[in-house]
């Protein structure tokens, strides 16, 4: 949480650039050393220990500039030795021990800091926490094989680290394995010994070694070290920098940390002490892990009570609080951007990018092969350990004018002023675009309060969540509300880590490797060496925990929303993507999918007749069925066809519709392309579907839920849909099985008699014309119609209705098509099925919309008691 002595800095360097002549073993140019950065990175945003600096994020800016953002503090040791304070035993054995619970944490993770320095260890205003900061540099960088200046303090720096990093960056730069596999960390906790020792014998003495002596000294003193074979650098260094009869080693304080200061500089790796040693050298308490947050119990965690519960309503308007106090430091992050905060204009103003001029930039002489002399290297590929703190005070006066109702929003009732000027204030929002929604400060600060709540609450807020998810889903939040969306409640870690992710045909993990680098690789994290591993982990265990189904090309496309909402969550991004798949695409990853694939695409052929059918009616003239183009939408849900920023708006409310949404998802997208594709011939159709024009997502998901809104629930039944039931809530009078042949050669669907009774409220006694939601035309002879039919329904006598082309010739009905555009046509039958399929289809080749067949014909209502015996004056 945030607190008034926390804050946010950013410091920033330059990653290196590679030649470009230079390509992997596959042929393919090399992964931006940035991007390599980036990915491993994220790993560093799960490190959260109370003295260690959060990293909290990393940004990309110009020519391979990094900017990274992370806790602050303003006082360091170096600050502490420039104040010339005599300090105490007690006072370092207390920094000591916490500096070694944070390393050993570190190495838990399996993190080395090899900077480890006076200026990297901060103070707490209140001088009693220490925080260490920059300790993942090391790590992001691929151990300093992605920048082109070393990693650490020279003056820190134990021996080995010279002499290793050498031979490691060689082998490296021969190897060219730094750029297409993972490698192994060349260092060692017991290099981190050495550089605490330093800060030990720097803090006794009350000042630094080496003053202001050239970076070679130090160098040149522990080569020495090494070449005297020495046990312990102690003496040397003391010797080195004219301390060894100075009075301060007399004092108590040195006398005590002498002993661990000189194990620590021993000068072969495996006589230095380990972290755990040291503690017990201090007679500190023993280290204990801290306990990881889990899924187990709740989706969301971490939520600190904001108020004292016992407070009334009355009290609760009144109490002062700083708003900083109760929030997360992500949260303060992204709030801080979206009121205008910019970190690349921050470290500009703040010089730590320096701008050279162009013509500094120009070489001396080059020769005809291409060698450069005499060019200077560039200021900005030069390191700059210095930190800048982000200024938080336009965030606070931002707080500050924040009326209560979106400071503390309600989630019970129990003050009507309250709730009214709630409601004001999501209606005054909700007219607004969600690009504009998403980057307004006080609307965002209002859903990530409600949102952080709703999930701490989940299940109990379960109905809550789902109604504000309605209207948008906050980003920052959007992992947590998709994996609650899908109902995931088990504990995810535990059933990730039992499966067997390594057994899996090779022929299936070789189309994985050469899938992944072609999968939404525009994104920097997915791009990445992590992001590759991390797909490939996820999709693996999808694999290999599902033996019934089969690899097809496009899961990975499906799988990189999760992976990249959840990219330090790789139990997680399975859990959902193993809830998601089932619910949306069931059967569609079976060994033959064609039956179902073949199903789904009528169903589809027919929702397009449904509301378009002059559209229909022109693909169907060309030729262009949705086999040439709508396989990849369904398969992957849009996530090969869109890039992740419109998947993610377009899921949001995906997935608070069933099975059937994304039917109505693919007639947006070709209600958007309608004008386009009337005028377009078939070739020019499939140039437009191989580069689809810019959608407007915002429109695509208005329009998806206008289409599933005005369509009959029977009329997107499949029998391999994952919610069949909820279509059978009476098996004789709803939907059941028939042949997939029928289903192509219909082109309309099918609604069900339940479906009929419900929307036209047979069972009122008042059912007329005038009141029905539907337009039900019996096709039966006027004998057979006289005899019994459905109440409200239109006899129209299939021999009189068109003539030989096809074309409507019977007025009346006509008349009643351009009188009810917007009511659902029902074609009522009897067991001369194909006479009623005639039927359909000529209404559609006649452009008449939201025409459908009702499925089992008169037939069906025999047992319930609704059919009536019309009279003469009906037929007419």
């Amino acid at each position: 949480m945030i607190d008034n002595n926390k804050h946010l800095g950013v410091n920033t360097f330059v990653a290196s650039s590679h030649g470009n002549d230079q390509c992997g073993t596959n042929g393919l140019p090399l992964t931006p050393n940035s991007t390599v950065i980036i990915g491993r990175f994220q790993y560093l945003k799960t490190i959260e220990h109370c003295n260690l600096c959060r990293y909290i994020d990393i940004r990309k800016g110009t020519h391979e500039r990094l900017l990274v953002v992370s806790e602050y503090y303003e006082r360091s040791f170096e600050s502490l030795l420039n104040e010339k304070k005599l300090l105490s035993v007690e006072q370092i054995q207390q920094w000591t021990q916490q500096i070694l619970y944070g390393l050993i944490y570190l190495q838990e993770k399996r993190v080395h800091v090899r900077n480890l320095s006076l200026k990297n260890i901060r103070l707490t205003q209140s001088d009693q926490t220490i925080k260490i900061q920059n300790y993942g540099l090391w790590h992001m960088t691929q151990y300093g094989t992605c920048v082109s200046f070393p990693i650490g303090d020279p003056f820190y720096l134990a021996p080995e680290c010279f002499t290793l990093d050498l031979a490691f960056k060689a082998l490296i730069a021969a190897s060219n394995s730094a750029y297409e596999s993972e490698i192994s960390d060349p260092a060692n906790a017991k290099s981190c010994v050495w550089s605490l020792g330093i800060i030990l014998l720097e803090l006794c003495l009350g000042q630094r070694l080496y003053g202001s002596q050239p970076i070679a000294v130090p160098m040149s003193t522990s080569v020495r070290c090494l070449k005297l074979n020495v046990r312990s650098a102690l003496d040397i260094l003391l010797r080195q920098n004219g301390l060894d009869q100075d009075e301060r080693l007399k004092r108590n304080t040195t006398q005590f940390f002498l002993p661990m200061i000189r194990k620590c500089l021993s000068v072969q790796v495996q006589d230095r002490p380990t972290f755990v040693e040291l503690l017990r050298d201090l007679d500190a308490k023993s280290y204990v892990s801290p306990v990881q947050r889990s899924l187990q119990l709740t989706l969301f965690n971490g939520v600190t009570p904001v108020l004292d519960h016992n407070l009334d309503l009355s009290d609760f308007k009144q109490l002062d609080t700083s708003p900083f106090r109760c929030r997360t430091i992500d949260q303060i992050y992204y709030l801080w951007k979206l009121a205008g905060g910019d970190l690349t204009t921050v470290s500009r103003n703040a010089g730590l990018i320096k701008i050279s001029p162009s013509i500094s930039k120009i070489s001396k002489f080059v020769t005809d092969h291409g060698d450069v002399y005499g060019l200077q290297r560039d200021i900005n590929t030069l390191f700059d350990d210095t930190s800048y703190e982000l200024s938080l005070k336009e965030l606070e006066n931002r707080f500050n004018e924040m009326p209560i109702e979106i400071l503390h929003p309600l989630l019970e009732g129990g003050d009507c002023e309250f709730e009214q000027r709630q409601e004001e204030f999501d209606q005054m929002y909700e007219r607004q675009p969600l690009a504009v929604r998403e980057n307004d400060f006080e609307y965002q600060f209002l859903r990530l309060t409600l949102f952080e709540r709703l999930l701490a609450s989940y299940p109990y807020q379960k109905q809550r969540l789902h109604t504000e998810a309605r209207k948008d889903i906050p980003p920052l939040y959007r992992a947590f509300t998709w994996a609650a969306l899908l109902e995931i409640s088990s504990n995810v870690n535990d059933v990730y880590n039992r499966i067997n992710k390594d057994d899996i045909a090779p022929a299936v993990i070789r189309q994985i490797e050469v899938d992944i680098p072609r999968c939404h690789q525009y994104d920097e994290l997915l791009s990445s060496p992590e992001g590759h591993q991390r797909m490939k982990n996820v999709l693996k265990a999808w694999i290999a925990s599902h033996t019934n189904l089969v690899y097809w090309q496009g899961l990975d496309s499906l799988c990189a929303p999760f992976v990249y909402l959840n990219f330090n969550n790789e139990a997680l991004a399975y859990a959902s993507l193993t809830a998601f798949i089932p619910k949306y695409l069931n059967n569609f990853f079976l060994k033959d999918n064609s039956l179902i694939i073949n199903e789904y695409l009528a169903v589809f052929s027919h929702l397009i007749a449904f509301h378009h059918p002059d559209l229909s009616n022109r693909l169907e003239t060309i030729g262009f069925i949705p086999d040439l183009y709508a396989i990849p939408w369904f398969l992957t849900v849009f996530a090969h066809v869109f890039p992740l920023n419109k998947i993610f708006h377009l899921w949001d409310m995906l997935l608070l519709g069933g099975s059937s949404f994304p039917l109505c998802i693919g007639v947006a997208i070709l209600t958007q392309l309608k004008p386009l594709l009337l005028k377009a011939d078939f070739n020019e159709c499939i140039l437009l579907f191989s580069e689809l024009p810019e959608i407007d997502i915002e429109r695509c998901v208005r329009d998806s839920i206008d289409i599933f809104a005005s369509t009959p629930r029977a009329c997107t039944y499949r029998e391999h849909a994952s919610d069949v039931p909820n279509y059978q809530v009476n098996n004789e009078l709803d939907m059941d099985p028939f042949p997939l042949a029928d289903l192509k050669f219909e082109r309309c669907p099918r609604i069900s008699a339940n479906d009929v009774i419900e929307l036209n409220d047979l069972k009122a006694p008042t059912a007329s014309l005038k009141t029905s939601k539907l337009l039900l035309i019996d096709i039966r002879s006027p004998d057979d119609y006289i005899k019994s039919a459905l109440p409200a329904s239109v006899n129209i006598a299939y021999e009189k209705a068109f003539d030989n082309q096809n074309r409507i010739i019977d007025t009346r009905l006509q008349t009643l098509l351009d009188q009810h555009r917007s009511l659902v046509k029902v074609v009522i039958g009897n067991k001369n099925h194909k006479q009623a399929v005639d039927f359909t289809n000529n209404l559609i080749m006649n452009n008449a919309s939201r025409v459908c067949l009702l499925h089992k014909g008169i037939d069906v209502f025999k047992t319930t008691g609704l059919l009536y015996v019309p009279t003469p004056s009906d037929l007419s």
